[in-house]
């Protein structure tokens, strides 16, 4: 029975990425339209596993029934709830060692991006609480300066204590007189009868004083001593008619040194210590309780110390362990890709970690990653994958259609549709395939990636219109002697074909994705042109080139000439009504550094264009970067050209481009001294525009 087949659709094309080090093996299982779970052991703190949650390059079906790349997520929002359980949680701060807390995504250009999923998640379920850690102060009869000291980190919360006792010396004088001692303003006496001694009127002044509510009097001998009581009145003055001196007193208990501490961490500019998990603290008698701000369960590692000056003053235990921070909690993620910068993806991912042990050896821990409400929406058109199924033509490489031009190609065996393909090595060796179609259709050739083949272009003639172009690596894995010829990577050449897309492509370099070392020619005793994207295009409606990346050339060549399309060229219109970067900027060469495309040319005047176009047509060329370039002359009598930009004919709309740059320095450059003299432009246009 037929079955329509969706992007990100759990039951059918996710995929844990298999692994050659380090990892962990993992199953996906339980998986329905709108639900699946991914489980595992880890055995070692160093494992991971990844889901992938998209490829447009589909690996595992047979290529007879494979769905046909796609990377077009633009208007698409993937919603999920998430429950993990023996893994790094979702909402965890800490540093991310391995990519737990993103979704990964490869554009089409190799670009990446990074998701984290906690910052779209919202909370649906389970528990999520913060953890807290307790001090209980000892009140052990301190005195002034008894010192305690609570360490988070490198911070200290410090209190040390204000004087709370003083003592006075009483000596008898005779019958009738009066001692006295004034606290907080109230005045207690003692009048003196016959034959008291010191220590009597000392006893005496301490019974008087015991009627006052802030301090508690204790005499040794005839030396009277005050202590502030615990429930007085705060600072408060004493003194008295034995000495001349005054002292301030205050009354303290533990409630107010746990109240202290509270105020000061409460104080702290959390955000400006760039810690992951600030404090707060609050204050309950002598208990102290500080709790992380941020809830989840990494606040169960934090482990906060107390020291002290002597036993006079001191904490219960001398560490408070965090602990009851929790999370289990069931997260609803919801991930605009055209909103999140993504609106084409190559590939995407899930990575899986284990939780940190917290001082003690890691031990295997099972592990579960349960995913419900899966759902992606969006247009119909885009969530769907495509397959060439009944009604399909599938041309193997035995069909009389292909015809091979060369010496060099060769059947091989392999994971191919028909079981075989063939493959040429040799430089100009080829293969035409002729077919006619009266409809309009897709055309899919499917080619390998190894550094052992020959590299393909794509070239449109006519008959042909409405292509899109998108998500392709163009390069050349080996040096090669330039001869009298004209590279291009993309070629559209025909004047009836309209509504061209070619976006996302990524041309030089000797690896995908423009990697590698440079795609490098050598010799200029040959005319050797390259044009990376070529368009010879309709009118009617414009055909689009949108974020394409052009760099990573050591071109030479024996070119002179100034004219179009020169020795090198990046973009290049002849004819028709194209849009050049109005979505998606392209990008020639780079916008930083020197040199990303280079070029030697033997023959004075030879020129290098960022883009050039010649259509007399409707032209937008807007938000792309042309940088990074250097012309060079092969000898000193050798003037060579460079133009970031060049438009001949028509009226064309050119905006917000950066040619050249704000920062760097010879971003368009002619690198070599001459006699005859190098001309650098950076935006030539002979026509009207806006």
């Amino acid at each position: 029975m037929a079955e329509r087949i969706y992007k990100l659709q759990p039951n059918r094309t996710l995929q844990l990425r298999g692994f050659d080090d380090l990892g962990a093996s993992a199953a996906i299982h339980a998986a329905t339209a709108n639900s699946f779970k991914v489980s595992g052991i880890f055995r070692d703190p160093a494992d991971f596993a990844v889901l992938v949650i998209h490829d447009s390059d589909n690996f595992y079906d047979h290529p007879r029934t494979k769905h046909l790349p796609d990377t077009n997520f633009d208007g698409l929002t993937l919603t999920f709830d998430a429950t993990y359980s023996g893994l790094m949680p979702l909402d965890s701060p800490k540093y991310p060692t391995i990519d737990w807390p993103f979704l990964d995504a490869i554009r089409p250009d190799g670009t990446t991006a990074q998701m984290r999923l906690f910052d779209h998640a919202t909370q649906v379920g389970g528990t999520y609480t913060a953890a807290s850690g307790e001090f209980v102060i000892q009140d052990n009869g301190f005195i002034e300066y008894d010192r305690i000291t609570l360490w988070y980190q490198n911070i200290a919360f410090d209190y040390i204590a204000p004087k709370v006792t003083c003592s006075y010396a009483f000596y008898a004088a005779g019958e009738g007189h009066v001692h006295s001692i004034t606290v907080a303003g109230s005045t207690y006496s003692f009048t003196e009868t016959a034959d008291l001694n010191s220590t009597q009127v000392a006893q005496g002044v301490v019974a008087t004083v015991a009627a006052s509510s802030c301090v508690t009097a204790s005499n040794a001998a005839n030396v009277v001593t005050l202590r502030a009581s615990q429930s007085g009145g705060g600072t408060f003055a004493v003194s008295s008619s034995a000495d001349t001196l005054t002292y301030t007193l205050n009354s303290v208990s533990a409630t107010t040194i746990t109240q202290s501490l509270a105020a000061q961490i409460n104080s702290v500019d959390w955000s400006a210590m760039g810690l992951i998990l600030p404090l707060a603290a609050t204050s309950s008698g002598a208990t102290l309780t500080v709790s992380t701000t941020r809830k989840g369960y990494d606040g169960n590692m934090i482990q906060m110390y107390a020291v002290w000056k002597n036993e006079n003053l001191r904490t219960a235990s001398p560490t408070a362990s965090f602990s009851g921070g929790s999370s289990d909690a069931t997260w609803r993620v919801a991930l605009d890709f055209t909103a999140l910068g993504i609106p084409q993806v190559r590939q995407m991912w899930l990575t899986f970690a284990p939780p940190l042990a917290t001082g003690e050896a890691f031990a295997d821990t099972e592990w579960q990653a349960a995913f419900a409400n899966w759902g992606v929406t969006g247009p119909e058109a885009t969530k769907t994958l495509q397959v060439a199924g009944p009604g399909s033509i599938r041309l193997e490489e035995d069909s009389p259609s292909c015809v091979y031009s060369g010496t060099s190609w060769l059947t091989e065996a392999g994971f191919y549709s028909g079981s075989y393909a063939r493959r040429a090595s040799t430089v100009n060796d080829s293969v035409t395939i002729k077919y006619h179609c009266p409809v309009t259709h897709n055309l899919w050739v499917g080619t390998s990636l190894y550094n052992d083949r020959g590299v393909a272009g794509v070239r449109l003639d006519g008959g042909n219109t409405d292509w899109t172009l998108t998500g392709n690596s163009f390069y050349q894995t080996a040096s090669r002697v330039g001869v009298a010829a004209n590279v291009r990577a993309i070629y559209l050449n025909n004047y009836s074909g309209n509504n061209f897309v070619v976006t996302g492509n990524l041309i030089g370099g000797s690896a995908p994705d423009a990697g590698g070392t440079a795609w490098t020619t050598t010799g200029t005793t040959a005319a050797y042109q390259f044009q990376g994207i070529w368009l010879t295009v309709g009118a009617s409606t414009p055909s689009s080139v949108q974020g394409n990346t052009i760099r990573n050339f050591v071109w030479t060549s024996s070119y002179a000439s100034i004219g179009h399309p020169g020795v090198w060229c990046g973009i290049y219109v002849l004819g028709g009504s194209v849009n050049v970067g109005t979505v998606t900027g392209n990008t020639i060469g780079s916008s930083a550094g020197s040199g990303e495309v280079t070029t030697t040319t033997s023959g004075t005047g030879g020129t290098s264009f960022g883009i050039a176009c010649e259509s007399s047509d409707t032209i937008s060329i807007c938000n792309n970067t042309i940088g990074s370039m250097t012309v060079n002359g092969s000898a000193t009598n050798v003037g060579a050209t460079l133009i970031g930009m060049y438009i001949l004919y028509g009226t064309p709309t050119i905006r917000n481009n950066l040619v050249g740059s704000a920062t760097m320095a010879n971003s368009l450059n002619a690198g070599t001294s001459t006699t005859s003299g190098h001309t650098v432009t950076g935006i030539l246009c002979s026509t009207d525009g806006a």
